[in-house]
């Protein structure tokens, strides 16, 4: 486990390579990529639950970063609620 107590995931599906990473203010702590672009909505989400499950994340994870990549963001877009789906909860 880890022992920092800022966390940030960062995505990027822009491309061909899926990447995850997780990182503190200093350095990336845990970090995975995978190739082939139409597995990348099963894979971001087995990947990023095991970076997180290092980690207490409901109190140390403070962001989610998302690349700003030339490629299609499909997956996040389906596994990311809106604010306006939050206020419904």
């Amino acid at each position: 486990m880890y022992m920092k107590d800022e966390y940030f995931l960062l995505l990027d599906t822009s491309t061909e390579v899926c990447s995850v990473a997780l990182g503190n203010r200093d350095e990336i702590v845990d970090y995975e990529e995978t190739q082939g672009s139409n597995k990348h909505a099963e894979q971001l989400a087995d990947i990023a639950a095991r970076m997180l499950s290092e980690i207490d994340y409901k109190r140390d994870l403070k962001g989610v970063g998302v690349s700003n990549g030339p490629g299609s963001y499909t997956c996040l877009l389906y596994t990311s609620p809106s604010p306006r789906d939050r206020t419904r909860s």
